[in-house]
C-alpha cells in the first residue's frame, strides 16, 4: 500500500469515527424537568412560619397550593409562555379557589418563572454538573448563585418516589445574624415537587445567636397529573 493511499484510508476513517461519535452522543438538555404541557397541574402541602420575636409573634400557617398551566401563548419577545393558574385551599376537602396567575417560559436555554411579578430563572438547560447561574439575572434583586446539585436520581418526596429528579441549591448562607437557605426538587416529567425556603436573621447575645426574625417555608408535592 503506498503511503498517499494509506494516508487516505486513515482520513476516511477518522471522519467514520467523528461522525459515529456524533451520532451516538446525543444530550438530553433536561427540558423534561421543567414541563410546558397544557393541563399539567402540581399540588402542594404548604407549611410556613412567621417569627417576629421582639413583637411576640410567631404564626404556623397550613394550606394548600395548586399550580395549573391553563394556556400558551407568545408574549411580546415571540416566546412561547405558559399562563399558570395558582388555586388555594385551606382543608383538604375544601374546593379550589384561584389566588392569582403567574407565567412561565422555557426557551433553549433557560426555565423561567414570574412569580408575584418578580422573575427568576429557575433552571438552566442542559441539566449538567457544576453548573452555575444568576436566578435573579431578570430581576432588580440581589444576586443569587443558583447551582445543580444530586441529578437524575430517584427521590421520595412526601408519599410519592419519582424516578428521576434535579435539586437546585438557591442561596446557602449560614453566620452568626443570618441564615439563607433555599432550595428546589424537580422530578422528570412533572416539574417542581419540593421548595425550601428559610430566611432568618439573629441578634448577637453574649455571643449567642438568638432568633429574631424570619420565615420558614415548605412545599410538598402531593398530587400531580394533567386535567383534559
Amino acid at each position: 500500500m503506498n503511503t498517499q493511499r494509506a494516508i487516505w484510508i486513515i482520513a476516511l476513517a477518522a471522519l467514520g469515527w467523528s461522525a459515529c461519535e456524533s451520532d451516538d452522543v446525543l444530550i438530553d438538555p433536561g427540558f423534561d424537568y421543567f414541563p410546558v404541557e397544557r393541563g399539567r397541574y402540581v399540588d402542594y402541602e404548604v407549611d410556613s412560619i412567621y417569627h417576629d420575636v421582639p413583637s411576640g409573634i410567631q404564626d404556623t400557617f397550613h394550606f394548600y397550593v395548586r399550580e395549573l398551566i391553563d394556556t400558551t401563548y407568545f408574549d411580546a419577545e415571540s416566546r412561547p409562555t405558559n399562563r399558570i393558574e395558582r388555586y388555594y385551599k385551606e382543608e383538604l376537602a375544601d374546593d379550589w379557589t384561584i389566588r392569582d396567575v403567574w407565567v412561565a417560559n422555557r426557551t433553549n436555554s433557560t426555565g423561567e418563572k414570574v412569580e408575584e411579578n418578580v422573575r427568576f430563572v429557575k433552571m438552566v438547560f442542559p441539566v449538567e454538573p457544576d453548573v452555575m447561574w444568576d436566578g435573579n439575572a431578570q430581576n432588580t434583586m440581589d444576586t443569587w448563585d443558583y447551582s445543580y446539585d444530586d441529578l437524575f436520581n430517584p427521590k421520595t418526596i412526601g408519599d410519592t418516589t419519582y424516578a428521576s429528579t434535579v435539586t437546585i441549591i438557591q442561596r446557602d448562607v449560614e453566620n452568626l445574624i443570618q441564615s439563607e437557605q433555599a432550595r428546589e426538587i424537580y422530578a422528570q416529567g412533572v416539574g417542581m415537587v419540593y421548595k425550601e425556603l428559610d430566611t432568618l436573621k439573629f441578634t448577637l447575645e453574649n455571643g449567642i445567636s438568638e432568633l429574631e426574625t424570619g420565615v420558614e417555608l415548605q412545599m410538598t408535592a402531593i398530587a400531580t397529573g394533567v386535567l383534559e
